[in-house]
């Protein structure tokens, strides 16, 4: 709880980091300074509303569907709409703009918690309507929100000439320190409040109107001005974007090592916490105080992240989150051993130093990411991430019945040793074959 007690200190550091970021050198016009503080305001208010939400979500859902096995085809089909519709809204952020489009996430995500709020009374049908679009919603907020950070932080090859500028990998950690600012304080207000679920959904439909003022009021695409000479040879073939990607090895290179990390990953962390509650009997306030741990560590780790990624580049910061990864399932063998040992007293202190680990790998890992895959291609580059994010999405569909299989019929600890040696093999791949990053 001490480092609840400073958390104001440390969002007003993140706060004056991100003023300064959006005065830097007096190049950013008045639309980019005007978006960049709409997203990290619609940032923070957002994850308030999301960690509000998914605090509830799942209790709820499972008390509808009433089994484990319903809950468990709702998540598939949550996580099947975060990727499976990407390349589309990607095709139409390029043709619209990224402001434009992601007006269009809070009438998709309010129409969904309308319908989850009825579901109590109608059943599994309006539940899965209501799951169908609450997470469209997300996925349409979540392209564009990156897609913008992206274009207000290097801004647009125009008339002026303008180059892109440096820092963009500290600008997506001062966001992503919004998101989880946000979070903690959502966190922090269902403990004192301590209200059913239905008060939440309707506390998140406040948090989704209030973002949608601000996108429409605050934030504005920027016109894209081309000199005739500038324009891409691409843009006149219309080529296939799939093709452009596997044809093009700094493309394609870096889609095989994210769509690797995340099946990697998914296999331990698709069932991480769940482990938790069945292997250790874990309660659900007990998991409460592990999250907050995590969140806090991103929170913290963000902006000196960011700052790290623009300092030593993408690959290097690639390193450091995969050893941070590596140290965070280490000491859950660690804490599994010292526990069947019948050292009891050392599971907490370990999960918790984990899991401050495990927020320092996504910390490092994010920028890098998010700087790679928002600058794929040229000319396509919503559509490009877009395809990119339904690859991911597929590579990470079986990683939960993997998980689920290695814990029930090899051990609990089975699928922290297989993502062990599969960050060993990212590292191979990034040593070989990283020059394409």
């Amino acid at each position: 709880m001490s480092v609840i007690a400073i958390f104001p200190i440390i969002f007003l550091t993140g706060l004056r980091y991100f003023y300064t970021i959006s005065l830097e050198k007096k190049k950013s016009n008045k639309t980019r300074k005007r978006n960049l503080w709409g997203l990290f305001i619609t940032g923070l208010i957002h994850g308030f509303g999301v960690s509000m939400f998914n605090i509830a979500y799942q209790p709820y859902m499972l008390g509808i569907a009433g089994s484990v096995f319903y809950v468990g085809f709702f998540i598939t089909l949550s996580g099947v709409m975060q990727f499976a519709p990407m390349p589309i809204i990607g095709k139409i952020a390029d043709r619209f703009g990224y402001r434009n489009t992601m007006l269009f996430a809070v009438p998709f995500y309010i129409i969904g918690i309308i319908f989850l709020i009825f579901a109590e009374m109608g059943g599994i049908g309006l539940l899965t309507i209501g799951i169908i679009f609450i997470f469209l919603g997300f996925t349409i907020l979540n392209l564009n929100n990156q897609m913008l950070t992206a274009e207000s932080k290097n801004g647009l090859t125009t008339e002026t000439g303008d180059k892109p500028k440096s820092g963009l990998g500290l600008t997506y950690g001062l966001m992503f320190f919004s998101f989880f600012g946000g979070s903690i304080c959502g966190f922090i207000f269902v403990w004192i409040v301590n209200y059913e679920p239905q008060f939440y959904f309707q506390s998140f439909i406040g948090v989704l109107l209030a973002e949608w003022i601000i996108q429409i009021f605050l934030m504005k695409d920027e016109k894209r001005v081309k000199k005739k000479t500038q324009v891409d040879r691409s843009e006149l073939k219309e080529e296939s974007i799939w093709r452009i990607i596997f044809n093009n090895p700094k493309i394609k290179i870096p889609i095989i090592f994210f769509t690797l990390d995340i099946f990697v990953w998914g296999i331990s962390l698709g069932i991480y916490f769940s482990g938790l509650i069945d292997f250790y009997k874990i309660s659900m306030e007990e998991l409460g105080v592990l999250t907050m741990w995590f969140y806090i560590s991103n929170m913290i780790f963000q902006i000196p992240a960011g700052h790290l990624a623009d300092k030593i580049g993408r690959k290097k910061s690639l390193y450091i989150s995969l050893t941070s990864g590596f140290v965070f399932f280490s000491l859950n063998l660690v804490a599994y051993f010292l526990w069947s040992s019948g050292i009891v007293a050392t599971l907490f202190p370990l999960l918790i130093v984990g899991l401050i680990l495990w927020g320092v790998s996504v910390s490092t890992f994010i920028p890098s990411e998010q700087m790679t895959l928002t600058n794929l291609n040229k000319t396509k580059k919503a559509e490009s991430y877009g395809v990119v994010s339904f690859i991911r999405g597929i590579g990470m569909l079986p990683t939960g019945i993997i998980g689920g299989f290695l814990i029930d019929f090899v051990h609990y600890t089975a699928p922290f040793f297989v993502t062990m040696v599969g960050i060993i093999v990212e590292i191979w791949f990034l040593m070989k074959w990283g020059k394409e990053f």
